[in-house]
């Protein structure tokens, strides 16, 4: 890049001076000039419309109404001995089926239920999510924390 002097302006009286200076301090530090903006035009937003829920989630589906029945079927074979013995250990510690199963937080009824949920995994071997389902739809961490009490209990007694 080539460099070329600057020529410096030259005044004729302090006048001059003055004049070209109010004239250069206006210039830079005046008002600025604004220039038109150019704004960016966006399109138009799409208008979002919810999805219609599936068929099988707005009204009942038949299609697998044999599968069901047979599910039913064999789960009412298959748990029916567990139901009878909870409902029967259940009248026999003065409970009923609903306190067993319902959500009931009474210690005297939870304690019962823990016991019951014990006497289902030991003597029937259900899996914790099987015996949660049976109780009223308990998470597999409730009967297993049933569980591990009773044992607890039946050591600390031993």
């Amino acid at each position: 890049m080539i460099y070329q002097p600057l020529e410096a302006e030259t005044f004729t009286s302090a006048a001059d001076m003055t004049k070209a200076y109010a004239a250069r301090r206006a210039r830079l530090m005046g008002p600025a000039i604004s220039e038109p903006r150019i704004r960016a035009v966006l399109p138009p937003t799409p208008q979002v419309t919810r999805a219609e829920r599936p068929l099988w989630q707005r009204e009942p589906v038949q299609f697998d109404s044999h599968l069901s029945a047979w599910r039913e079927h064999k789960f009412k074979k298959v748990a029916n001995r567990a139901k009878r013995h909870v409902q029967r250990r259940a009248e026999s510690l003065g409970y009923s089926l609903g306190d067993i199963i319902g959500p009931s937080r009474v210690r005297t009824v939870t304690a019962a239920r823990q016991l019951l949920m014990w006497e289902v995994w030991a003597y029937f071997g259900k899996s914790y999510p099987e015996i949660g389902r049976m109780f009223g739809g308990r998470d597999h961490t409730t009967v297993l924390h049933a569980v591990k009490k009773i044992e607890a209990q039946k050591a600390k007694a031993a």
